[in-house]
């Protein structure tokens, strides 16, 4: 206003006696306002404008803004109020129009298509309007106050916004101030939202009994009409349901049942009794509580309590732990172990303990053997220092995470491995600090105790440093990595060495795995071949992600960047069996490897700080396809922590340290699941060395699990990878494997197999006889990136009839 009033006046307001000139004319103008009109009165509080006593006039005549091309109905001298600082003539000057009136206000009916359309005929008699729509003066916000449209306001519903914003969107759209909810499977059941006229589902739901309770939530309130609409996508299942739209009509609904025909799960329970019952005994004086025992603790020494665990399960059954072979005998009734003695599944239990602590204690030796070498150096050094962290690390972990995580006890196929993505940035710090200075509430929206997440899988993909991620209509760029492993990343008192692994895979034999010692990954453990440099990768396992703290959302959801999808490496092992007709062999193992990881945007790799855990995608190599990129633009110079409070900003010290820049480092995330691989021959006896032959068959074969065990085809994954036959020739392998190990691959009794393929190559027999894929034979929805190497009629070829024989 000061800017407008010395504009207009030709006054200087650094000038004494042109500010109190200034001064003058706004004392007067407020005095104007209060006592002289009463617009403004006084109340508690303080002076308010009382909308009962104010009246709107439609503009017959309006004044174009230079500045924001806009109408105005009021200006001083012609001058616009938005004055930028130095302004020209041009700038500064409104230029007085004459604008239409629209005849009936409100379109003078209540039918909504008869409204719109009136608007839009009168609307289009207008031709003073062409020029003003040329100049951006009039647009489509103007054409929609005249045609009052229906119109929407919409909210995201879904489990990646806190539970205090969610209460909040629930209660809009119950009152009508909201009218449309983007909502996941968090609306599905638990929440009863009334007044809904349309429902539309972007996917046909995996069963009848969630379509049906989707569907229904539309016209629960006796509205006068109610709709429900379905995506259909291209993957088998939508293609099936659109063909049959009686779908969740005619479909009876299974009756829920618990299948315990699978040994694996069935032996991982007995394993979880038994390490119980003995847990029990052991430390029952101790003093010690169960859920707090460490790996170190379990798995060291000579006289370990591994070791003990494994000579107290031979001594089954004892007549001193009869409650034990009672719980035992419990736990196999009407499954497929009812048969088998216990003294039998107590031997399992104990080869299988003393094979998880065998692995685990030569990985801590190596580690070990690497320490004292870089010690006998005569300093301590960063790298000794790392790797007594390392140490640290593994033998101060959770030890029923550990015996989960190798297949020991159940998980019960939910995901175990959970990554945090903090979008919390400054203007959020200063909105609620706000808040609090004026003694407001804090609705719990913005709490940092709430963080969206991902299982780990998922989480490398979609929030890894330099993915793009939008969240209630605002689009956040994930800027690096939690620097420790607790949730929320807010609890810094809890920091800890991050779990750096070194990653390797033979180019010779296709296998892979992990470790924590880089010479460790020097030979392949398969067949003992030297691995390549280029094959032999550092990652990190990241416990959270996170925005830059300084950095705030925008709302361009048109530019949006993402991360590749890198496929995963896996690893099967266990003895060879011959299949059903001979032509190949299979194996399966309940602790087979994965490792999934991101390269980032440019597949070169991440650069990382070790400081403030500030991470961004490596440049591209030079020339293309080099897997060395170079170091991101942001840590060529100084870099900003990338989060802080105020008691710690500014430049991060890993700017002043080199050695804190970690290079081309990958994310990654590894797990052992349950898995079978496959090797097969043609009728001619030559291995299968084909990779579109391989991929089709691992997707046709992984469908048709899934069916056969009653499982969404999403519990599976499936791939193929380069391997050695029995006389070392190249071949590839099928690999299909459980995403959340829960006992379906390795599961497999005899016979099955020969149902597989018989079945595969049913589903390859396309009823829809397409050329080469598609959603009616084995085109999922996971393998839209792999459509191009796919074929259905090379893997029919190859199962043929004569090859079942």
């Amino acid at each position: 206003m000061i800017r407008l009033l010395a504009h207009v006046l030709q006054l200087n307001p650094q000038v004494p006696h042109h500010e109190d000139i200034l001064d003058g004319i706004l004392l007067d103008a407020w005095h104007a306002l209060t006592s002289a009109s009463n617009v403004l009165t006084l109340d508690a509080n303080g002076y308010t404008l009382h909308l009962e006593g104010m009246a709107f006039l439609p503009m017959a005549e309006a004044w174009q803004c230079p500045v924001t091309r806009r109408f105005l109905d009021t200006t001083l001298r012609g001058v616009t109020p938005y004055l930028p600082r130095t302004a020209s003539p041009a700038r500064a000057q409104c230029q007085r129009i004459s604008l239409p009136l629209y005849d009936i206000p409100f379109g003078g009916t209540p039918d909504d298509i008869v409204r719109v359309h009136r608007g839009r005929d009168w609307l289009a008699a207008q031709d003073s309007l062409t020029p003003l729509r040329e100049e951006g003066f009039w647009g489509d916000l103007n054409d929609r106050v005249i045609e009052l449209p229906p119109y929407f306001t919409a909210a995201e519903h879904s489990a990646q916004q806190t539970s205090g914003r969610l209460k909040v969107y629930e209660d809009d759209f119950k009152r009508g101030d909201l009218n449309l909810l983007s909502c996941s499977t968090t609306m599905e059941m638990g929440i009863d939202i009334g007044g809904i006229s349309i429902v539309a589902m972007n996917n046909v739901p995996p069963n009848p009994a969630n379509y049906l309770q989707r569907a229904g939530r539309a016209g629960r309130r006796r509205e006068p009409r109610s709709l429900s609409m379905t995506l259909c996508k291209s993957n088998p299942h939508d293609q099936t349901v659109f063909s049959n739209t009686r779908w969740p009509f005619d479909s009876l609904l299974p009756a829920p049942r618990v299948s315990l025909d699978s040994p694996v799960i069935v032996q991982r329970h007995i394993h979880s009794l038994l390490l119980a019952a003995f847990m029990q005994e052991v430390l029952m004086g101790s003093g010690q509580e169960q859920t707090r025992l460490t790996c170190g603790m379990f798995f060291l020494n000579d006289a370990s309590l591994a070791a003990r665990f494994a000579d107290w399960s031979r001594q089954l059954p004892r007549p001193d732990q009869q409650p034990v072979v009672d719980g035992v005998r419990m736990l196999q009734r009407k499954t497929c172990l009812e048969s088998r003695p216990i003294d039998a599944i107590a031997l399992d239990a104990a080869r299988s303990i003393e094979a998880i602590a065998g692995a685990w204690r030569l990985e801590h030796g190596n580690l070990s053997a690497e320490l004292a070498r870089l010690i006998a150096g005569g300093r301590e050094s960063p790298a000794s220092r790392a790797v007594t962290l390392q140490l640290t690390r593994m033998e101060d972990e959770y030890l029923l995470r550990e015996l989960a995580t190798r297949g020991f006890l159940p998980v019960y196929g939910f995901p175990t491995h959970i990554a945090s993505f903090d979008n919390y940035t400054r203007g959020q710090f200063l909105r609620e600090r706000r808040q609090r200075e004026q003694g407001r509430r804090e609705d719990n929206v913005s709490q940092r105790r709430e963080l969206a997440s991902r299982d780990l899988q998922t989480a490398l993909r979609e929030y890894a440093p330099g993915a793009e991620v939008v969240m209630d209509g605002l689009v956040f760029r994930s800027s690096g990595v939690t620097l420790n492993w607790h949730i929320p990343a807010a609890q810094t008192d809890v920091r800890e060495i991050q779990e750096f692994r070194w990653a390797w895979r033979c180019s010779k034999c296709g296998a892979s795995g992990s470790t924590l010692s880089f010479d460790s990954a020097g030979h392949c453990t398969e067949c003992g071949e030297k691995i390549k440099d280029q094959d032999r990768n550092e990652f990190l396992v990241p416990a959270g992600f996170a925005v830059d703290f300084h950095k705030e959302p925008n709302n361009d959801i048109n530019s949006q960047h993402f991360v590749p999808v890198e496929r995963p490496w896996v690893n099967a092992h266990g003895d060879w069996h011959p299949l059903f007709n001979g032509r190949g062999r299979y194996r399966m193992c309940t602790d087979g490897h994965i490792l999934f990881h991101s390269r980032g945007i440019n597949g070169t790799g991440y650069a990382l700080c070790l400081s403030c855990g500030r991470a961004e995608p490596m440049t591209p190599g030079d020339p293309p396809g080099n897997p060395i990129g170079g170091i991101p633009s942001v840590f060529q110079t100084q870099h900003n922590k990338l989060r802080c409070s105020d008691d710690h900003q500014g430049i991060c010290e890993g700017s002043h340290n080199e050695w804190m820049i970690k290079r081309g480092t990958l994310l990654g995330h590894e797990t052992l699941s349950d898995m079978l691989e496959i090797q097969l021959q043609n009728e001619a006896g030559l291995w299968m060395n084909d990779k579109t032959v391989a991929q089709t068959l691992a997707v046709a074969l992984r469908d048709e699990l899934a069916e056969m065990i009653g499982v969404q085809a999403s519990e599976l994954g499936c791939d193929f990878k380069p391997a050695l036959t029995p006389d070392h020739s190249a071949c590839c392998s099928i690999l299909i494997y459980d995403r959340y190990a829960a006992g379906y691959s390795s599961g497999l009794q005899d016979g099955d197999l020969a149902t597989l393929f018989e079945n595969a190559r049913r589903r390859l027999d396309c009823p829809a006889r397409c050329d080469s894929v598609c959603p009616h034979c084995v085109l999922d929805f996971d393998q839209r990136f792999n459509a191009e190497a796919l074929d259905r009629y090379t893997a029919l070829t190859f199962l043929s009839e004569p090859w079942f024989v």
